[in-house]
């Protein structure tokens, strides 16, 4: 993703996120082979410098073993050439319920390691989906956000904004009239 900053425009991509429905309604096969991996990263550069944005799978309701060493080491050996580091995960990490075997959120002691992970390494904005409404936290100066939803089934659909800046990262939530 470059910014041109004559004409103050993106060139945007689309980047998909894999859900718990992509996983367990028959969609991975799909999803691998219109998507691609459902773990990567990407960067935005702009003249001042460059974002980092990391997708995380967790849609199985877990990051696991290789996934969560890949991110502690991505991190450790790459998070300082950016300003601002954006994390994009289906799992809410402060909702610990676990009804949904197999989808649900993460394990309390994963959510645990997974936000002092991300504390240490300065992220900037996290956001999860999963349980369709919105939530905002900062802890230790990182923003986490759980997305509401934005069907048509829902009584207030939204999305959201986000505005990122040299100095910081703003939200501006859109509500979409029915």
């Amino acid at each position: 993703l470059t910014f041109d900053p004559i004409r103050h425009k993106c060139d945007l991509q689309i980047f998909h996120l894999l859900g718990n429905h992509d996983v367990y309604f028959n969609g991975w096969d799909n999803f691998k082979e219109l998507i691609g991996p459902s773990v990567y990263w990407f960067e935005v550069v702009f003249s001042e410098g460059k974002d980092l944005y990391i997708s995380l799978d967790t849609a199985t309701g877990t990051l696991g073993i290789k996934q969560t060493q890949w991110l502690k080491s991505f991190l450790e050996n790459n998070r300082r050439q950016y300003r601002h580091c954006t994390i994009l995960t289906h799992t809410n990490c402060f909702y610990t319920d676990n009804s949904q075997t197999g989808s649900g959120n993460l394990p309390i002691e994963e959510s645990f390691s997974l936000i002092d992970l991300l504390c240490r390494h300065n992220v900037s904005l996290v956001l999860q989906g999963h349980d369709h409404y919105r939530e905002e936290l900062i802890y230790k100066d990182v923003h986490f956000i759980v997305l509401g939803a934005i069907s048509d089934k829902s009584k207030n659909p939204e999305y959201l904004r986000v505005v990122v800046n040299p100095e910081k990262v703003s939200l501006d939530w859109q509500i979409i009239d029915n």
